[in-house]
């Protein structure tokens, strides 16, 4: 595992490359959101800020997949591919299932 994966497992902050440009990833206590359906938002893309913010109080067993769920996000957001969240969500699900599939993540 990488020292940068490593730091945001463990809840601290750490840097990303995304298309040769730093990404700070960070956690935040502030964050937690409810969105309109119902459902928590556990962190948030900011490509136009070169970041990703975690809630603070996110879920141990959520980090990983939230952190895939974002760096689709961020990438949809950068070759301004219009994927809806649901398939976003898609996406995120099936790499982590093929991910553990694998024993490439636990």
């Amino acid at each position: 595992m990488s020292k940068e994966l490593n730091k945001i497992l463990n809840r601290q902050s750490a840097k990303m490359i995304f298309f040769g440009r730093e990404y700070d990833v960070l956690f935040n206590t502030k964050l937690l959101k409810v969105k309109e359906n119902g459902t928590t938002a556990w962190a948030e893309a900011q490509p136009a800020f070169k970041r990703i913010v975690f809630a603070e109080d996110i879920p141990d067993d959520f980090i990983f997949s939230t952190l895939i769920h974002e760096i689709i996000e961020t990438i949809n957001w950068s070759f301004d591919m219009g994927l809806d969240h649901c398939k976003i969500t898609t996406l995120e699900t099936s790499i982590c299932a093929i991910l553990m599939d694998n024993k490439l993540i636990k």
